[in-house]
């Protein structure tokens, strides 16, 4: 898949393509469950980190992409069951210390949540809701 062709939501989903092998063993678990984490080359000169989530809802990617040596370029979440876009409240928070205190819900959206507005060295983890006391959030996902 070319990167000119992937949009801002689409480039969601071809992270979720790129991560398909990762999401393959990652069963139904309870709302609080971590996953998976890893990092890699994505497109030309630009890296990528991730983490997954999983539960009976779908699964929770929260990602951030950037430059070496460049601007950093976008931390996203998106929640995705049987290969689409899950209607539900998904957001982003943000740190700068994972085991400290955060902002919370910096960016929310329906099923996707991305932000351009990063900095090198925050954090960023992604969550789900079913806005009635129900969530679960992937691991801290840093930029660079």
């Amino acid at each position: 898949m070319k990167k000119s062709m992937i949009s801002r939501i689409g480039r969601a989903g071809a992270v979720v393509a790129v991560l398909g092998a990762a999401f393959a063993g990652v069963a139904a678990a309870p709302a609080s469950a971590q996953a998976d984490c890893g990092e890699g080359p994505w497109g030309s000169g630009e890296r990528i980190k991730w983490c997954n989530a999983a539960n009976g809802w779908g699964k929770l990617s929260t990602t951030t992409f950037w430059k070496p040596g460049g601007n950093p370029i976008e931390a996203q979440a998106v929640l995705l069951k049987d290969g689409k876009q899950v209607p539900m409240t998904v957001y982003l928070d943000r740190t700068t210390n994972p085991g400290g205190g955060h902002d919370p819900r910096v960016v929310v959206g329906s099923g996707f949540a991305g932000t351009r507005s990063v900095s090198y060295g925050q954090w960023y983890r992604g969550c789900a809701t079913d806005d009635r006391g129900g969530f679960m959030c992937t691991a801290w996902v840093k930029v660079g």
